[in-house]
């Protein structure tokens, strides 16, 4: 299945591999992956999310394919045609994986400051917030959705030429079983700014700050912090070295570590080792 693919849609696509759409929640959830995979894809969706709404030296917004190759014609609208100051990508219902998945729902981009009308932030203190609101439904009724906890979302600053912080207010994201059973429950936010340096991906570099992990259905809190996570390639829209470290609430440390293969990464969590796949890297 193509890496364009979310991680949560990549899943709900494994279910029907399992015994077609009528699998158990258990063997949904066991196709979500372990709660330390579902950690580390939030780590990788906090990155696409980073090159889908980061700025550039001439103060417009790098826009990273999301979706758009699989759901035909969708893409970000013309700044104010729907919400003034805000570029829209609305999903409308399109499907993807053959019509077997669903996506409705919006993508909003919100500009603040002097580039506002033209909705690019090209001077010091303006700002863009990525807000996600859709829906991915699976035939047979699975559900994923991705919300945020607060109106902002997820807000990028321009600090200088060629320097951003990200600001996370919270992204809710709750996957869903054809009955009604919540079979995972996922907030991340920042509890201090995340500092990206460069302009574009072929100088982009994340460094500092703190990105929260919650899991609500266990109460496991994970904290990681960026350190020299580097994007190096044009064609991905995720890092290709660099390493993101921290610790959970339940005792465990974690590291992931991006590599020069596109949406591979290296995991440690507490003393088990992979290599794992994060879906939305492209």
């Amino acid at each position: 299945m193509s890496k364009l693919l979310t991680a949560p849609l990549c899943a709900l696509i494994l279910v029907i591999g399992l015994s077609g759409c009528n699998d158990s929640d258990d063997e949904i959830s066991e196709s979500l992956g372990s709660s330390s995979d579902l950690t580390m894809q939030q780590i990788g969706e906090a990155m696409v999310s980073i090159d889908e709404s980061s700025g550039n030296s001439s103060g417009t917004v790098t826009r990273s394919s999301f979706l758009e190759a699989s759901c035909s014609g969708v893409s970000f609208g013309a700044c104010g045609a729907s919400v003034s100051s805000t570029t829209v990508k609305d999903f409308g219902g399109c499907t993807i994986a053959g019509g077997l998945v669903s996506v409705s729902g919006t993508v909003s981009l919100a500009f603040a400051g002097t580039g506002s009308g033209t909705c690019t932030i090209p001077t010091n203190g303006d700002s863009v917030s990525r807000v996600p609101a859709f829906t991915a439904t699976l035939v047979g009724g699975v559900t994923f959705t991705t919300s945020t906890v607060t109106a902002s979302g997820q807000v990028l600053t321009r600090l200088g030429a060629s320097s951003f912080a990200l600001n996370n207010t919270g992204v809710h994201q709750v996957y869903t079983s054809a009955d009604g059973d919540v079979l995972a429950d996922i907030t991340t936010l920042t509890t201090s700014d995340i500092t990206i340096s460069g302009t574009t991906r072929a100088n982009r570099v994340v460094n500092g700050g703190a990105l929260q992990i919650t899991n609500n259905l266990t109460a496991q809190v994970c904290t990681v912090s960026p350190n020299d996570v580097t994007w190096a390639s044009s064609s991905c829209n995720c890092p290709t070295s660099g390493t993101w470290t921290g610790s959970c609430s339940t005792g465990e440390t974690l590291s992931m570590t991006f590599t020069s293969t596109c949406g591979s990464v290296d995991t440690m969590f507490g003393t088990a080792s992979k290599t794992l796949t994060i879906d939305r890297c492209n």
